[in-house]
């Protein structure tokens, strides 16, 4: 970061876990992982050790690899459920952006519970953001609807904009 890199992450397929480090637009180092630790270390070292090579000597040179369908921890968990982060420095300042909603589902647990009873069921994610799914009919058939973020652990700030059948 005091060399005024731009670190980035982000979920590639096969689960691999990307860190990009880039500074002024040009690619310096480059990481994949099983989780994102292990790619930010990766990216890390290229940088430090190697001078920046970029992505395509990078994957000449180590084996092809798959990423963990399991999250090691709540940054990498992120990640794997679709989101992407961005780190920068801004003078004396340093930034740390989380991009992306990431394929929230309601859980099976949630879906179960709500066919015996047919009532509307809310509950908690890792991030603290409470869910509510209700049931309804469409066309004749029963679907369950991810109706909204109904408050997150921040402000308990309303939401009402995501919906998504399952």
């Amino acid at each position: 970061m005091k060399a005024g890199c731009e670190i980035t992450g982000f979920e590639a397929s096969c689960n691999v876990r990307v860190v990009s480090i880039k500074k002024e637009g040009a690619a310096k180092a480059y990481g994949e992982g099983a989780t994102i630790d292990s790619a930010l270390w990766i990216a890390n070292k290229d940088y430090l050790r190697r001078g920046g090579r970029t992505k395509r000597s990078w994957i000449c040179e180590e084996p092809c690899i798959f990423g963990s369908p399991d999250a090691s921890n709540l940054l990498d968990k992120w990640i794997h459920n679709s989101g992407q982060f961005r780190v920068y420095r801004t003078g004396e300042q340093i930034f740390a952006e989380l991009k992306g909603f990431g394929g929230t589902e309601v859980p099976e647990d949630v879906v179960e519970r709500i066919k015996i009873t047919g009532k509307p069921v809310s509950w908690k994610d890792y991030r603290g953001f409470v869910y509510k799914a209700i049931p309804y009919t469409y066309a004749g058939r029963e679907e369950i609807s991810f109706h909204a973020i109904i408050s997150n652990h921040f402000n308990n700030r309303n939401f009402s904009d995501q919906q998504k059948v399952i």
